[in-house]
C-alpha cells in the first residue's frame, strides 16, 4: 500500500499556475529570473508598506517528497530580502526569499521536504507565511498533511539475492511482513530459509532497521547489502529485536536479508524509518 497525502480544498481558485500542482516536472525553473520572486524596488522601511498576500497554498506528495506550492502578491514589490516560513510541527523551516530552495513555474512557487522527516500516520497542520523586506507578514495559511506508513507483505520467492522481492522506491517509514518456514545453520551461515528484499530510497539520510518475529523460541537475523554484495549493516544477536542504523545515500539499490538461524518457523516484521539524528 502506497502513501496517500490528503490535499484539502484550495484556499483560492482560478489563479494562474494552479495546474502546476498536478505537474511536478514543471518546477525546474531558474528562481533568479522568474518574476514571481520579484525585485527589491519597493523602498519601504521596517513596519511600513503593505503585507504580502497569499492567494494559493497546497501540499502534495511526490516520490517521497512533500511539495509546498503557493502563490503570493506584493504590491510594494519588496519581497527580495524577505523570507518564507513553513511549519509542520514539530519542524519549522525559514527560507530567504529567492534562495535555491525555492523553484518557480508559471507564478507558482514550490519548496520541497523529505516526506520521511514528518511524523507518520498523523493528521498534521502545515502552516505557511511570507514576510517582506520591511517586516510585513502575510496571513498564515493552513493545509492538512498526512504521510502514511507504507506496508508490504512478501510472498516466498527464494533464498537468494537474485530472488529478492522488489519494493522499488520506498518512502520511509515502511513496514514489511514475511515468514521464515524453517531455520537452521552450520555454525557460520544460514542453511535453511532466507527472505530477500530489494529497495531504494528517494533521499539520503540515516535509516534505522528493526526486525522482530512472533515465535520467541526462534532466532532470526537481518543483513543489508549493496548491489556489489558488500555488507553495509547487520544484526545477528541471539535475541530480538535485531536492529541497526546507518546512512543510506539515494540513487542506489539495496538488499535486505532476513535469515532463520535457529528454532521453529515464524512470521516476522521488519521496519525501516528515519533516525531522529539523521
Amino acid at each position: 500500500m502506497f502513501p496517500m497525502l490528503h490535499l484539502l480544498t484550495w484556499l483560492a481558485c482560478g489563479s494562474p499556475g494552479l495546474t502546476e500542482l498536478a505537474e511536478p516536472q514543471d518546477t525546474s525553473v531558474d528562481t533568479r529570473t522568474d518574476t514571481a520572486l520579484g525585485d527589491d524596488t519597493g523602498g519601504t522601511s521596517t513596519g511600513q508598506g503593505t503585507a504580502p498576500e497569499l492567494s494559493v497554498f497546497g501540499v502534495t506528495e511526490e516520490e517521497g517528497r512533500l511539495r509546498f506550492a503557493f502563490q503570493v502578491k506584493d504590491v510594494d514589490d519588496d519581497l527580495d530580502g524577505g523570507s518564507v516560513e513553513i511549519k509542520v510541527p514539530p519542524r519549522t523551516e525559514n527560507y530567504v526569499w529567492g534562495s535555491s530552495d525555492m523553484s518557480v513555474s508559471n507564478g507558482t512557487i514550490s519548496i520541497y521536504w523529505d516526506a520521511a522527516t514528518i511524523t507518520p500516520d498523523a493528521d498534521l497542520d502545515a502552516l505557511l507565511s511570507v514576510t517582506d523586506a520591511a517586516g510585513n507578514q502575510s496571513e498564515v495559511l493552513k493545509e492538512l498533511v498526512r504521510h502514511d506508513t507504507q506496508v508490504f507483505y512478501l510472498n516466498e520467492s527464494g533464498d537468494k539475492k537474485a530472488d529478492a522481492h522488489g519494493l522499488g522506491m520506498v518512502t520511509l517509514p515502511v513496514e514489511i511482513h514475511g515468514d521464515i518456514y524453517a531455520a537452521g545453520n552450520n555454525g557460520s551461515e544460514h542453511t535453511s530459509d532466507s527472505d530477500w528484499i530489494k529497495f531504494a530510497v528517494p533521499t539520503t539520510g540515516n535509516v534505522t532497521v528493526r526486525l522482530i518475529w512472533d515465535n520467541g523460541g526462534s532466532d532470526f537475523d537481518v543483513y543489508l547489502f549493496d548491489e556489489n554484495d558488500s555488507m553495509l549493516g547487520w544484526s545477528d544477536t541471539f535475541s530480538q529485536p535485531e536492529t541497526f542504523g546507518m546512512d543510506l545515500p539515494s540513487g542506489k539499490n539495496y538488499f535486505l536479508k532476513v535469515g532463520g538461524w535457529d528454532g521453529a518457523a515464524s512470521d516476522w516484521t521488519l521496519t525501516m524509518e528515519r533516525s531522529t539524528s539523521g
